[in-house]
């Protein structure tokens, strides 16, 4: 006895579109509907990326070349290094130091960048320090 039970998803029924078991009518629907489904999948997608890509301190590439040049020049100062235990400025502020004096706007900006790249997974193999 074979038997599949279907989940209510336009992918799983789709599976029985256009077979013989099925009408022309049911399977017309059917295919309307998937496609309508990828559609507003579409959609979704082009809203979340153009919403979430252009928003931010990092989508001009300026504010980006001067993050580069902070971490070069200010950021591995032994002026400004925590002497003390001998931590760069730049480590500091990768590791989020909560007790930072200089260094406070490029750990906010890290802060943004952690928020919105929390969730992916490839990203936890990147180090930013």
């Amino acid at each position: 006895d074979r038997s599949y039970a279907m989940a209510d998803s336009a992918w799983d029924v789709l599976l029985l579109a256009w077979s013989p078991c099925v009408g022309w009518g049911s399977s017309l629907l059917i295919t309307i509907a998937a496609v309508v489904n990828v559609c507003m999948q579409l959609l979704c997608s082009i809203v979340a990326f153009e919403t979430l890509a252009t928003s931010g301190n990092f989508v001009d590439e300026a504010m980006v070349h001067d993050a580069k040049m902070w971490r070069v020049s200010a950021g591995h100062s032994p002026e400004l290094m925590d002497k003390s235990n001998w931590v760069s400025l730049a480590s500091r502020v990768c590791h989020l130091d909560g007790t930072l004096v200089f260094g406070n706007m490029q750990a906010s900006r890290l802060k943004e960048i952690v928020a919105y790249t929390g969730n992916l997974r490839f990203m936890e193999s990147l180090s930013v320090g």
